[in-house]
Formats: C-alpha cells, sequence, structure tokens
C-alpha cells in the first residue's frame, strides 16, 4: 500500500512540475510577443515620419527629407541651406541619418558636404523614441536639437561651424533632468574651454505639484579640448567628459 501511495505522490509531482513548466513557458512565449509588438509599434512610429512638404532640393532615392533650415553660414549674405534625410539604413537604433549641406550657385543648390552622426537614429532617444528635435540656423553655426530618455530625460543642442576648411563643434548645452527631483545642465563652448553648470534640486507633494522652494547652485569650469572637434562621426552624449572627481557628463 505504501509504495502505492509513493508512485502516486511522484506521479503527481512530475505532473505539477510539468504544468509549472508549461504555464512558465506560456508567460515568457506571451511576454516576448508583446515586447515584440511594442518595438514594432515604435518602430513604426518611427519609420512613418512624414517628409517635409516642398523640399527645397529633390531627396536623393530611398532618402526621405524630414528637417531643413537655411540661413548664412559663411558671411557672404548668401543663404546656405541644411537637410536633414531620413535613410533606409538601419542598425539597433533605428533609421540612420545623414545632414546636407548646400551652397546656391548659380541658381541651383550644390552640395557641398554630407555628415553622419550627428543626427541620432529614429529610435535612439529610448522611450521617447524618435529624438530628433529640429534643426536651425543661428549666428553663422546650424544648430541641431535632441530630446529623449525615460524617466531622466535628456535635451542636446549642439552648434557646428565651419572653421579651418571643415565643419566643427563650437558648443553644447546638455540637460538631464527627473521631474520632482533634480535638474543638471551643462552649458560648454567648446571654441573658449568655458563650462557653465547649474544644478537644481526640487520636491513635489503627491499630486506632482512643486513643494517648497527649488535649490539651485552654479559652478564655472574650464575644460579646453586637447583638439577641434569634427562634425563628421561625431555622435551627440557619447563623448564622456570629467569635470571634477563627482561630475562627469556627456555631450
Amino acid at each position: 500500500m505504501k509504495i502505492w501511495i509513493n508512485i502516486l505522490l511522484v506521479i503527481s509531482l512530475v505532473l505539477f512540475l510539468s504544468s509549472c513548466k508549461k504555464k512558465s513557458e506560456t508567460e515568457k512565449s506571451e511576454e516576448q510577443t508583446i515586447t515584440e509588438d511594442t518595438n514594432n509599434d515604435i518602430e513604426d512610429i518611427s519609420a512613418n515620419r512624414e517628409e517635409i512638404s516642398n523640399p527645397s532640393v529633390p531627396s536623393p532615392t530611398n532618402f526621405k527629407n524630414i528637417a531643413e533650415a537655411k540661413g548664412d553660414l559663411d558671411g557672404d549674405e548668401i543663404q546656405e541651406l541644411a537637410v536633414v534625410y531620413e535613410t533606409q539604413t538601419k542598425d539597433e537604433l533605428g533609421h540612420q541619418r545623414e545632414l546636407h549641406i548646400f551652397k546656391k550657385k548659380a541658381g541651383n543648390w550644390e552640395l557641398l558636404h554630407k555628415s553622419v552622426g550627428p543626427i541620432l537614429s529614429s529610435l535612439a532617444g529610448g522611450m521617447m523614441a524618435d529624438p530628433f528635435e529640429n534643426i536651425t540656423m543661428e549666428n553663422g553655426a546650424i544648430v541641431i536639437h535632441h530630446f529623449g530618455g525615460s524617466r531622466e530625460k535628456w535635451m542636446y543642442t549642439h552648434r557646428f561651424r565651419f572653421q579651418n576648411e571643415d565643419w566643427y563643434l563650437i558648443g553644447a548645452t546638455i540637460e538631464y533632468s527627473i521631474v520632482c527631483e533634480e535638474t543638471s545642465l551643462y552649458d560648454y563652448n567648446v571654441s573658449t574651454g568655458k563650462v557653465n553648470f547649474q544644478h537644481t534640486k526640487e520636491a513635489c507633494d503627491n499630486d506632482g505639484n512643486q513643494k517648497g522652494k527649488s535649490k539651485e547652485s552654479k559652478s564655472n569650469y574650464s575644460l579646453k579640448a586637447k583638439q577641434l572637434i569634427k562634425m563628421d562621426g561625431f555622435v551627440p552624449g557619447n563623448t564622456e567628459t570629467k569635470l571634477s572627481k563627482d561630475k562627469t557628463f556627456y555631450f
């Protein structure tokens, strides 16, 4: 009798473990499907970014003009044109982008330079998906704006100028923020090596309203780059910079 009871207990245990394994595999499969669907949704949204209306120049084959800006970049009082193209080339961060710079000659836009790197790919914004916001021209420089992150949000503004027969990074304004906790702002003048740092701490009540006064501190640093930073190959947010033992930021 005891033998039969033991046999029944063993059979029950095997059936129980088998059931748990199948349940676990089913849950993992469902979770993987949900994750894949979510990723596909994000990528679909990114890939469906519309081409701007009435682009200034025809787009190359399989390229999509998603933004452009005009302004005088060389001081000759004649406007240049900067175009951001979304390409069909994809990496782990989505569709790659290219920046093309044109000069008007004899009434036509002539390509002066094209660069890969300064415009982040379509999914590089993390939970925010597409990080690219816009491109402008200010004070003879090309200015590129990005925004992304999840709980901690980041905002990048990079300025590029033509000098020494090439395009170089001349300034970067970087902001990291967590709502109702803190914000760190770095304004880096790459040309002069001056960094202005501002840190703000705040607290909120359960409804998300600011509680009390925020605490703000400011400091300045000198950080001369060892060499000029070219536009080509520069990727926003990928360059680590140490200001002190306890202050590091990426631009």
